[in-house]
Order: C-alpha cells, then sequence, then structure tokens
C-alpha cells in the first residue's frame, strides 16, 4: 500500500514511470514468452502465470551483493506449480524507481533513504494465512465453476488448512521469526538512513503516519505537505491497489489488531515469545495497543469461530480437510513467506541453475525441469549483454540515465545473437 500511496504521491515523474514501465514489460515479454508458449503446447489451457509476473522485475524482491532475485509463481492446472526466482544484474534494479523488496535486504551504498515498513507480527501471520497469492487470485479468476464462490468462505477454508497443519504452520513461523530478527537488526547497521513506518499507524493514526511520511521524504529533498498524503491516502481506502491480483484486498479487514479476535492464542503466544519481538516492536514506537500484555498473562479471549476451532485444531494436531477446488489447494500455499526447507520430503526444493533457483516445486512439475535450463539460458543472455554494455552512468537515481540504458539493452536483447 506504501509504494502505490508514493506512485500517487508522484515522488518520481509519472512520465519516468510510465516508460520504465513500458520497458520492463518489454523485457519481461521477451524473457518468458518462450517458456509460457512451450509449456502451453505440453498442457494446452493449464498455464497459470499472474499478470503481475509479466514484466521482468514483477514479483517479490530480494538484493543481493552482486545480483537481484525476483520470485515468480508458475502453475499448471492438474500438474502443480512452482516458485522459482530469477537472478538478473543488480544494473536492472531500477526499472522500478521506488525500488522495493519482500524482505530486508543490502542496501546499496548509494541509497539515501530506506522506508522500513513493520506490522505487528501477529497481524503478520494473521494476514499471510488469509492471503490468496497472485497465482491463486489468478486461476480463480480464470476457472469459470469458481469465479462465483465466496471468496471470504475459500479464504476460510484455506486459512484453516494452513494453521492445522504441521508443515505449512512451522514453515510460516520459522520464517517469521527470521523475517523480524533481520528487521530488528537493520537498526544497528543502517540507522543513519532508516525512517521506520508502520502499518497500525498508517490504518489508525492515518494523520500522524502521514506526518512521519512527509518528513522522511524531505531527507531526499522531496516536498509533500502531510494533509495532501492524508487526502491521496484516504482516496486509496476500500481498494484493491494491484491491477491483475484482483483478490488481494480483503473488505472489511483493514483494522488495527484485527488479529486479536481470530488467530488463536496458541499462536500469537509463540509470536510474541520470539527473541527479537519487543526489539521489532520497538522500531515504529507509535502504535496503536497491540494486546501483548493480555497474551502473555493468559487472558487472551478467543472471539471469534474461527480461532476457537483453529485453536482445537491445533492443540489436537488434526489436519483440516478443506472444501476447495484441489489445484487451488496447492496454488494456494503460501509461496513467499515461508521456510522452503520445511517442504523438502514433499516438493522439489532449492534446485539451483545458473541463473535461476526453483525454490519450491510439486513433484509432479519435474517434467518441466527442461523448460526452466532454457529460461536460464535466456537469463545468461541478460548477463552477457550487461557484460558488454558500458557500466550504467547512473549513480544514484538518474532515470534519464536509466531510460537510455534500459532502451539500449533492449535493443540489443532483440536483435539476433
Amino acid at each position: 500500500m506504501l509504494l502505490a500511496l508514493l506512485s500517487r504521491l508522484d515522488v518520481v515523474s509519472p512520465t519516468y514511470t510510465s516508460q520504465l514501465r513500458s520497458l520492463d514489460e518489454k523485457l519481461g515479454i521477451r524473457t518468458f514468452s518462450n517458456m509460457l508458449q512451450e509449456i502451453d503446447c505440453e498442457y494446452p489451457s493449464r498455464v497459470f502465470f499472474s499478470g503481475e509476473f509479466l514484466s521482468l522485475t514483477g514479483g517479490p524482491k530480494d538484493l543481493f551483493a552482486d545480483h537481484l532475485r525476483i520470485r515468480k509463481y508458475l502453475g499448471v492446472k492438474e500438474l502443480g506449480d512452482a516458485t522459482f526466482s530469477i537472478h538478473i544484474p543488480l544494473a536492472l534494479s531500477f526499472l522500478q524507481p521506488i525500488y522495493h523488496s519482500h524482505n530486508i535486504t543490502r542496501l546499496p551504498d548509494q541509497r539515501q533513504l530506506c522506508l522500513a515498513t513493520t506490522r505487528d507480527p501477529c497481524g503478520i501471520f494473521e494476514s499471510s494465512i488469509n492471503s490468496l497469492n497472485a497465482l491463486a487470485s489468478d486461476y480463480l479468476s480464470k476457472e469459470a465453476h469458481l469465479s462465483k464462490s465466496p471468496i471470504e468462505t475459500i479464504r476460510q477454508e484455506l486459512a484453516l488448512y494452513k494453521i492445522s497443519g504441521h508443515v505449512i504452520r512451522e514453515s510460516m513461523l520459522s520464517f517469521l521469526e527470521k523475517n523480524i530478527c533481520a528487521y530488528a537488526n537493520i537498526e544497528s547497521e543502517s540507522a543513519a538512513i532508516v525512517r521506520h513506518l508502520s502499518w497500525e499507524t498508517m490504518i489508525g493514526f492515518p494523520g500522524l503516519f502521514c506526518k512521519q511520511l512527509s518528513e522522511a521524504l524531505a531527507i531526499v529533498s522531496i516536498a509533500r505537505d502531510p494533509e495532501k498524503i492524508l487526502k491521496t491516502l484516504q482516496d486509496m481506502k476500500y481498494q484493491n491497489l494491484l491491477h491483475f491480483h484482483k483478490h488481494n484486498y480483503r473488505p472489511g479487514h483493514s483494522q488495527p489488531n484485527a488479529w486479536r479476535y481470530d488467530l488463536p492464542g496458541t499462536i500469537s503466544k509463540r509470536i510474541m515469545a520470539f527473541e527479537s519481538y519487543v526489539r521489532y516492536m520497538n522500531l515504529a514506537r507509535e502504535r496503536p495497543l497491540c494486546g501483548e500484555e493480555e497474551c502473555r498473562h493468559g487472558t487472551f479471549e478467543l472471539t471469534s469461530k474461527f480461532s476457537r476451532l483453529a485453536n482445537s485444531l491445533i492443540l489436537n494436531k488434526v489436519q483440516y480437510v478443506p472444501r476447495v477446488d484441489r489445484n487451488l489447494l496447492e496454488f494456494a500455499l503460501n509461496k513467499t513467506n515461508v521456510d522452503q526447507s520445511f517442504f523438502a520430503d514433499t516438493h522439489i526444493v532449492g534446485l539451483r541453475l545458473p541463473f535461476l533457483t526453483v525454490e519450491r516445486m510439486s513433484r509432479a512439475m519435474e517434467p518441466l525441469v527442461n523448460i526452466f535450463v532454457s529460461l536460464s539460458a535466456t537469463l545468461q543472455r541478460i548477463w552477457s549483454i550487461h557484460d558488454d554494455l558500458p557500466p550504467p552512468e547512473f549513480s544514484k537515481v538518474d532515470l534519464e540515465s536509466a531510460i537510455h540504458y534500459y532502451s539500449e539493452f533492449f535493443r540489443l536483447y532483440e536483435s539476433p545473437n
């Protein structure tokens, strides 16, 4: 939501943003079209690859010392799905003029400001079990027999399956613990350029949030009046802010600390016991009360039917059997906010190729490994062009230089090898 807010505040020229987006989409189509056509020939009308992923840099990102990784989700009906990450040169990271990362990652030397957004980890977990990822959303949108199903019913069926299943639940808790620890540590590592903003403040105290954002943007000489930011934020309320991901927004659920009513106490207590929980919570201090005391002292009330059922399933070690389409069940399992090592017994995990990593793949998708090998060869072409082109001139975020560089990059990419 913050990314959409920054875009609507025109912190980067809309003209440059449009040009960069167009180049990003062209590079993505050039990169993925052969792979998708090949799979579609083998499995006609069974391929699902959300439009969110069609641009080269579309998808959750991680910035490493020498490359950028972008995660993509691919599904094949009646076969399974794959979560894979492509590895591309750092010079291509400015295809997104407002760089963002799903996780805390390396901070480039040229970065002058990093907005680190936080949310109560209990809220993160509750949101994660109820989320429908871009692949699941694409499947729901395109399958006629599912398009009229009550979405909130589907969410709850899937959420009960995730929270009651030992592997998926523990994989999400493991990831969450590592993630908030990384966030907590950023304070000492990069305090000079990091400004913390909390989700709870944005939802519960929007005026304060807009003042904090205005002050942060002023660090890089971007003047935005808090009242203008607030009006823009209010205009965005109750909207799905993603173009292709139709089920990203959950009506009625953008409320501070709503997790207190739907997250079982057995889970919230475990999260609050994380070693880094208190340090993480202190990063953005101005946030609504989050109910920690009720959980710690055992007075936490299970106030929803969902939380009571989920708590019972966990305590009795019973795996809930959801009443959902079997393809959706696989597609909807969390792809990004999980510790993939927990799936090693049931999936292909951590398959490394020269320029991509298949992080998790259904075992029935193994015949498609050669297609990923071919995609890796396509990505090698990107690296070859990068090595042949003069180093980009933009030392910070010189967008004119970036557009010139990417235009030449795409011209070479389109030409025969």
